[in-house]
């Protein structure tokens, strides 16, 4: 008896130890692009990336030892256009996008697999270790601008094709252009103005109340 429970402690300890070193790895979180959640407002062709680097799931409080991002495209079927590969960095904070042929200490780039007004996802996966790998995180999602890749050098023609060849409502083309002022500006004047003849009516009638002031 004292035998077979001997055993039948040993089998649930065993077990035990697999289903600890079995446990699914952690994965990476909380990422931006160009340090935005959702960036809202289109995103060069040369992003930044940031993450929270997944815990070890040995080494309490390990630093990360390396990356890996994948970047692809939503409306190609999820085709990975840049793949940075295994990185040894510590870094998770504005992480580029480098790709070769891209001129070192800034000035224009050469090239980026990214293109304009185009969807993108992108992943990352973290290394507490050579050997402890992370799991994949959640994609998220960032779309490049329009005209994006135009640079101070771009032709007007360059940049008629960055907007689809738009062109401005009203008046032929050999017309100057007119100011274009949205709406919601003209909202705000509006409230503004309001306001600013109600205060100084306010003010008036206070200062006429106490005998302070006068017209």
């Amino acid at each position: 008896m004292h035998q077979h429970n001997g055993l039948r402690f040993l089998l649930v300890f065993a077990l035990g130890i697999s289903n600890v070193t079995a446990a699914p790895q952690t994965a990476p979180s909380g990422l931006l692009c160009n340090l935005q959640r959702h960036p809202a407002l289109g995103i060069d062709l040369f992003p930044s990336f940031s993450w929270i680097v997944a815990p070890s799931q040995s080494t309490p409080d390990a630093m990360q030892y390396a990356y890996q991002i994948k970047v692809d495209d939503v409306a190609n079927g999820g085709v990975v256009v840049w793949d940075s590969g295994k990185v040894v960095s510590s870094q998770s904070t504005n992480v580029p996008l480098l790709v070769v042929g891209r001129r070192q200490g800034g000035g224009e780039p050469h090239s980026s697999p990214l293109e304009p007004a185009t969807v993108y996802n992108w992943t990352v996966v973290t290394w507490a270790s050579p050997t402890e790998k992370s799991r994949e995180s959640t994609p998220a999602t960032f779309v490049t601008s329009r005209t994006a890749g135009l640079t101070s050098k771009s032709t007007a023609k360059e940049a008629a094709l960055a907007w689809g060849n738009a062109s401005y409502i009203g008046g032929p083309p050999s017309q100057q252009p007119s100011v274009y002022v949205p709406s919601h500006f003209c909202d705000l004047v509006c409230v503004f103005v309001r306001v600013c003849c109600l205060s100084t009516v306010a003010l008036t009638r206070f200062y006429e109340r106490f005998g302070v002031f006068r017209w």
